[in-house]
């Protein structure tokens, strides 16, 4: 307050003054004074997936995103799910104030469609946190792509539209986060395909353990069948566990 960096602020709480900040504010600190973390040398992504929905991927994916964020990191990320929970996660009505040409879908569907990535990507109320929106819409791709390789088109190729497309935004970011759809369609390929980290979350009953299982399989078989993939780890984690 003192060098001018925040505004003074005060509320009153009981018989306390105290001063209150947000989380805006200091991102604002950290800018005038340029105090960042160690930053990877090249921007780092995850991808959060499974077959199962209800194990808390969306929910950990945000969770994640906003806790790098206050430690000064920036993130992107990328909603992939048709559900659009982390998008609505961020205060962001899917269907009503997201078109499909505002999402992924047009990269994977039009090669001159990758560089849309820049215009489509917004800032969240969390600083320094930026998402590429999710919609409905997003659950059509994977038949209109069957029909583009029915037309001669070839997997490959679009999954390194979207990795081009990742690459043209990847020098802006520290963690680019991925939220896939429960299913191993060709977006969730396209995103495990470019992953330096893959992580599962496993809800601790029968049904998800057992689902958590054939998961691996496929995934074991789907890494097999990628040229170079990046993943450097494979990571299961517990969630939505009951104490009692």
């Amino acid at each position: 307050e003192e060098k001018g960096f925040l505004a003074p602020r005060r509320e009153q709480q009981g018989t306390v003054l105290r001063r209150v900040y947000t989380y805006q504010d200091l991102w604002g600190v950290r800018e005038k004074l340029s105090i960042w973390p160690s930053r990877p040398e090249k921007a780092i992504i995850s991808v959060i997936a499974t077959l199962k929905g209800g194990a808390g991927k969306s929910t950990h994916n945000q969770s994640k995103a906003i806790n790098l964020s206050k430690k000064g990191y920036r993130v992107l990320i990328v909603d992939l799910d048709p559900q659009a929970t982390l998008t609505a996660l961020f205060d962001i009505i899917p269907d009503t104030e997201i078109d499909i040409n505002e999402t992924a879908a047009p990269i994977f569907l039009d090669d001159e469609d990758v560089q849309l990535i820049k215009s489509n990507i917004r800032p969240t109320y969390w600083p320094g946190l930026d998402l590429l929106p999710a919609q409905l819409g997003l659950a059509s791709v994977d038949t209109l792509v069957v029909d583009m390789l029915q037309r001669g088109d070839k997997r490959e190729d679009i999954i390194k539209r979207f990795h081009s497309a990742l690459d043209l935004v990847a020098d802006d970011y520290d963690f680019i986060l991925i939220d896939t759809p429960p299913a191993m369609g060709i977006m969730s390929v396209a995103a495990i395909s470019c992953a330096d980290h893959i992580y599962i979350p496993v809800v601790p009953n029968f049904h998800d353990v057992a689902s958590t299982t054939q998961y691996l399989k496929i995934l074991s078989m789907t890494l097999g069948a990628i040229a170079n993939p990046r993943a450097r780890s494979v990571s299961l984690f517990l969630n939505r566990l009951e104490e009692n």
